[in-house]
């Protein structure tokens, strides 16, 4: 019911711009800022280590970097000025991706180098893009996040206490717990891999190879390609160094 309403709002849109005559002079986007976990069995990932368990999927979004229904979302492009033919590409790509595409579009390539993300229309073209790499973050999820059997008004009671109001009256983190986030899963997500830093792990990084949805620590990688996960691990680091608690065990140095 909800695809069916959503499916409806998207069409009233775009024929409101085609009653306006703009349409065919329009760059639309279609997209979402994140999927949902439901802890949901399929969604699991596979041990490649018997006897080694780790929770691999989670309730809510921003909970794991390891749950990919959370990040893996809707993006899709269709420049109305100019003839398209409808295509899928198999590049990585972000959200990150939209404001340049929209300055490439525009022919405005100052602008759009001041954004991270590349122009997706681009990005389907190019023949050496098939190894981008995105890295994600998690929020700072409660406890009672985790739980099996959620229940909404325990995850409001413990994730309240984590805000205050300002002088200015807008809610922020209260100063005292800005170490949380030492506890963020940071990742690297490739077209073959995810390379993800739990912050609670002392001696691993966690290895997903995502077209088995199978998960090995790092020391115990099992799968065939270690020179490239060597360097996802490598990039991950490089990327968030010097980030608000980023790698207090050191699990870095051990990366090269």
């Amino acid at each position: 019911m909800m695809l069916k309403e959503v499916d409806g709002q998207f069409s009233e849109i775009m024929s409101g711009l085609e009653r306006q005559g703009i349409l065919d002079k329009s760059l639309i986007f279609l997209v979402s800022d994140h999927g949902e976990g439901f802890m949901l069995e399929e969604d699991a990932l596979k041990g490649g280590v018997p006897g080694l368990e780790f929770p691999t999927n989670a309730h809510g979004h921003g909970t794991s970097v390891l749950d990919e229904v959370q990040y893996h979302v809707v993006l899709a492009v269709q420049n109305r000025t100019s003839s398209f033919a409808p295509a899928r590409s198999d590049v990585v790509a972000s959200l990150l991706d939209v404001a340049p595409t929209v300055f490439d579009v525009l022919g405005e390539d100052d602008q759009k180098a001041i954004y991270p993300g590349e122009s997706l229309f681009k990005l389907s073209e190019c023949e050496d893009c098939s190894e981008r790499q995105v890295f994600i973050e998690s929020s700072v999820a409660t406890n009672a996040m985790f739980e099996k059997d959620l229940d909404i008004m325990k995850v409001i009671a413990e994730g309240v206490g984590h805000y205050t109001v300002d002088k200015d009256g807008l809610a922020i983190v209260r100063p005292e717990l800005m170490a949380m986030l030492s506890f963020k899963q940071r990742a690297v997500v490739s077209k073959d891999y995810v390379v993800a830093h739990f912050p609670g792990l002392e001696r691993d990084f966690l290895i997903v190879d995502r077209k088995s949805s199978i998960w090995w620590p790092s020391s115990q990688y099992g799968g065939g390609e270690p020179q490239k996960v060597l360097e996802l691990m490598r990039n991950l680091c490089l990327y968030f160094k010097g980030d608000n608690g980023f790698d207090k065990n050191n699990l870095c140095a051990g990366a090269g």
